[in-house]
């Protein structure tokens, strides 16, 4: 079942993810180069169900799991990994395990769209700040995250009705009316 994939302009290569096998990474040609499979640990996921794959530079790209197995930073030189993760208590961790959504700012910042909140993992290493948005047990989660004119970020989940504002001000996130969104 295949879950993802992305083209890779500086190498010319497509990425695929297939639910049960990994991450696949093929030639233009249809040549498979590396298969990074679940079974042996080559990829840090319990499966290959991943919700985006982009790059953070020439070497690195960040993938998101939506099944709870956090966010992987992969070196696609190396091979290397380093997995984040959501820890309890831990305001330098993901807001939630299921990461479902990406967006850079103008600073090279990564904010994530989990199935609980935001987070911004700093462009100057991997410095995590989280917005947990509560009610837990809905577990909607956050699929789109933009900054307006004002310089706020403004966020939208799915199944929900309103939209989410993180206050550059206050540095709190909460929920606004429709009606006063800005452009």
């Amino acid at each position: 079942i295949l879950t993802y994939q992305y083209y890779d302009s500086t190498e010319k290569s497509l990425y695929f993810s297939n639910y049960f096998d990994g991450l696949y990474k093929y030639d233009l040609n249809g040549k498979l180069i590396t298969n990074w499979k679940v079974s042996d640990g080559s990829i840090p996921f319990q499966n290959g169900n991943i919700s985006f794959i982009v790059p953070k530079n020439d070497s690195l790209l960040w993938i998101g799991s939506g099944e709870e197995q956090g966010l992987v930073l992969f070196n696609k030189h190396t091979n290397r990994t380093i997995q984040l993760r959501s820890i309890e208590n831990d305001p330098t961790s993901l807001a939630y395990n299921s990461v479902l959504a990406t967006y850079r700012d103008r600073e090279g910042n990564e904010w994530m769209g989990t199935s609980n909140g935001i987070s911004k993992i700093s462009n100057e290493g991997l410095a995590i700040k989280k917005w947990d948005a509560g009610m837990h047990t809905d577990r909607l989660p956050f699929l789109s995250i933009k900054k307006g004119a004002d310089n706020n970020y403004y966020v939208a989940r799915f199944g929900y009705q309103g939209i989410w504002k993180i206050n550059k001000e206050n540095d709190s996130i909460s929920v606004i009316d429709i009606g006063k969104v800005p452009p």
